[in-house]
């Protein structure tokens, strides 16, 4: 289909999708940062699944949503694969980047690409909410593979799930997110099997830094050759 672009501009409008799609959208881009549907977003987007699409950029925060977020994500979910080149890093299913707001009931059904940074739902995170979020998608990369969050700094993740099974050809693989600082992580679930070839692989988290984590469980089994 036709890509509509708009470069530095952030939504900041209501955009429910009531519970329809956006499907078929082709999207294949050099080194773009903040790469997706909405390239900012400052509004609210929420009820809309991503469906039988293909992003792909060699820049950092390549989502299927939002690239930047700064409001709120709401009852989103994609179906699509997302992908992002071979050096940079932060690719995620949903939100390439949030800096504030609200990520929340959001899903990753779709197929994660990338080398480095590669996160179910959400990539870095800061002063969020990140509520009732998961991936159920399998993830392979070199470095830094987390099945929900890349990393969370002042922020709420609550209740998040990964499902998928998580690997990497190198080091860092976390079933919930990569590094925790002056956050809290409660009540979130790890059932994927974890793998790295190297080391650092974590059920729920590798790097927590004044912080709370509560109430969290791995069920997946972790491995690592070296």
């Amino acid at each position: 289909g036709d890509t509509i672009e708009i470069d530095n501009i952030s939504f900041e409008g209501v955009f429910d999708g009531q519970d329809n799609d956006i499907k078929g959208v082709y999207i294949n881009k050099g080194v773009v940062f903040h790469q997706a549907i909405f390239a900012s977003s400052n509004g609210v987007i929420q009820n809309v699944d991503v469906v039988d699409s293909y992003i792909h950029a060699e820049g950092k925060y390549v989502a299927g949503l939002v690239g930047l977020n700064a409001g709120n994500v709401i009852n989103c979910n994609n179906m699509s694969t997302i992908s992002g080149g071979e050096y940079w890093y932060s690719v995620a299913g949903v939100v390439g980047q949030s800096i504030g707001g609200n990520i929340e009931n959001c899903t990753n059904n779709g197929n994660i690409k990338g080398s480095n940074g590669l996160s179910g739902v959400v990539g870095p995170a800061k002063n969020t909410q990140i509520i009732n979020c998961s991936n159920t998608k399998n993830i392979e990369g070199v470095t830094r593979v987390c099945g929900v969050i890349e990393s969370a700094t002042n922020c709420q993740v609550i209740n998040c799930t990964n499902s998928g099974n998580l690997s990497a050809t190198g080091t860092g693989v976390q079933g919930i997110v990569l590094s925790v600082t002056d956050s809290q992580v409660i009540n979130c679930t790890n059932y994927g099997e974890l793998y790295a070839n190297v080391h650092e692989v974590n059920g729920i988290a590798q790097v927590v830094t004044n912080s709370i984590i509560r109430n969290c469980t791995n069920y997946g089994n972790i491995s690592s050759i070296r």
